[in-house]
């Protein structure tokens, strides 16, 4: 671009630019979520799918 060009054209890359630390917020927040859906996954894993009084009984192992 040369001369009035550049002065009638020279806010082009703003426009992608404004939207850049909202769509890092919305990454950032989407990673946070799936962190704590594996969080709460792994904690949930210990726990027996059945509850019985056979499961409460010692083992032998």
């Amino acid at each position: 671009m040369i001369g009035s060009q550049i002065c009638n054209h020279g806010d082009v890359g703003t426009a992608g630019h404004g939207h850049q630390l909202e769509r890092t917020q919305l990454q950032y927040g989407i990673v946070l979520r799936q962190h704590f859906i594996r969080l709460a996954q792994q904690r949930t894993a210990d726990v027996s799918a059945y509850v019985d009084g056979f499961s409460s009984l010692p083992q032998k192992l």
